[in-house]
């Protein structure tokens, strides 16, 4: 009976759609993976810890801001793409241009407060790297790209601009370039990133309408843009919480402390987050496969989103043993002894990304559900929390005081969320 089952599962052309869509996110991620691990701490080791945690101060500012330029629409935007492939041209145009205008905004705000509150040498590097915040709009076309099972578009896209990059970096790296030409670099992967989507998004609508292609491939509707804003302004206050919440640490350390400790941290955060490419791969390819699930069974859905959420969490556990425990060898052979606190660092970060896991499987259910308004109150906790944490610990623990504030932040906005899902939809339980 086993083997009917698995037979019956392999030959399903649903299992093999999304087989496929993950095999190709995995590709990227393994791709993303090798090309940190080599080039990014190639570049770590070149730059040092103090102008290392310059660029990463200025990636961490200008982050806090630049997620308000996706408006929070990407999740939406794919549930709605799923749900009525009819309205696709309307939904990408209009989503297209309601993120340029959020990028200008947010670009401008970047450049304000960027001029009053930094010195010479942050504002240069995050005024550059600003720019990247224009580049979201593109990526409308991978939120198509999703809906269609079509990611191997999005990896291409990506496998271009990683290769371009990386061969830019090694040569900048061998003529000892400047620190501000490493930001430029940043701007222009994402540059590079948003020429391929926008080619193969063109290509794969023009090839689908033919001559048609040119009148009807982006419209731009007053009405739907309401209608997406509504759905999505409390995703775009959660993005916003959920982005200091993820550089507040950074941005704290950078001016309580020297570059040089914030280099080291970095560091390990780097490292840490690398791992959680992986599983994430799994989450952004069944997210539309969930959308379908809900609309046809219900039990079914509810069973799906358990079994990945202990999925994730069975995945976390001994990776996260692992690399505590051999933190410093890590750090030791990949940055060299420059980087001499970033081992302790390591050990202890990679326990927040335990719950992040969970918390983007209970992201998805919220989108699905239509209760983004549930985000917002967890995100808003989570951000409240943080900051205050963050500001007694860091001045008195440094870099392990960012770590303890990350790590119980995101425990406490894990079981929070959880929590509200499970009272509004009675099926995600403390169980799990």
């Amino acid at each position: 009976m086993l083997k009917n089952k698995i037979i019956s599962l392999l030959s399903n052309k649903g299992f093999q759609r999304y087989a496929a869509n993950s095999s190709w996110l995995m590709l990227e991620r393994m791709v993303r993976l090798c090309t940190a691990l080599i080039i990014g701490v190639w570049l770590a080791r070149y730059l040092g810890p103090e102008r290392f945690g310059l660029l990463s101060y200025a990636q961490s500012f200008v982050g806090i801001f630049a997620c308000i330029a996706s408006l929070g629409l990407d999740g939406i935007l794919i549930r709605e793409l799923v749900k009525d492939e009819t309205k696709r041209d309307e939904l990408i145009g209009t989503a297209f241009g309601l993120k340029v205008i959020a990028s200008i905004i947010v670009i401008g705000m970047i450049f304000l407060i960027s001029s009053s509150v930094n010195g010479f040498d942050e504002n240069i590097l995050i005024l550059i790297i600003a720019c990247t915040s224009f580049f979201p709009a593109f990526e409308v076309a991978d939120c198509y790209f999703q809906s269609k099972s079509l990611v191997k578009y999005t990896v291409f896209s990506r496998f271009i601009s990683v290769f371009i990059i990386s061969i830019l970096k090694i040569v900048f790296i061998l003529n000892e370039a400047s620190l501000e030409s490493f930001a430029i670099l940043v701007v222009f992967e994402s540059f590079i990133f948003s020429i391929g989507l926008s080619y193969y998004y063109f290509k794969d609508r023009i090839y689908a309408l033919g001559g048609e292609a040119k009148r009807k491939i982006f419209l731009f509707s007053k009405k739907t843009a309401i209608n997406l804003l509504n759905d999505s302004w409390p995703l775009i206050l959660a993005g916003a919480a959920s982005a200091i919440n993820m550089r507040a640490d950074q941005i704290i350390l950078g001016n309580f402390l020297s570059k040089d400790v914030l280099g080291n941290y970095s560091a390990a955060v780097k490292i840490a987050e690398v791992w959680l490419m992986i599983p994430t791969v799994l989450g952004i390819s069944i997210y539309p496969a969930l959308i379908l699930a809900k609309e046809n069974s219900e039990e079914y859905y509810k069973k799906r989103v358990i079994q990945i959420v202990k999925i994730m969490s069975l995945f976390a556990l001994p990776v996260a043993i692992l690399i505590s425990i051999s933190s410093n060898y890590i750090i030791n052979i990949l940055y060299g002894d420059e980087f001499t606190t970033a081992g302790k660092y390591l050990a202890l970060y990679i326990w927040t990304g335990v719950p992040y896991l969970i918390f983007f499987v209970t992201n998805q259910v919220m989108l699905i559900e239509n209760i983004t308004k549930l985000s917002f109150y967890v995100a808003l906790f989570s951000v409240c929390l943080n900051l205050i944490l963050n500001f007694i610990f860091i001045p008195r623990y440094g870099g392990v005081g960012a770590i303890m504030t990350t790590f119980f932040a995101s425990y406490l906005s894990v079981l929070l969320s959880i929590y509200l899902i499970n009272k509004k939809t009675k099926f995600i339980t403390l169980r799990i």
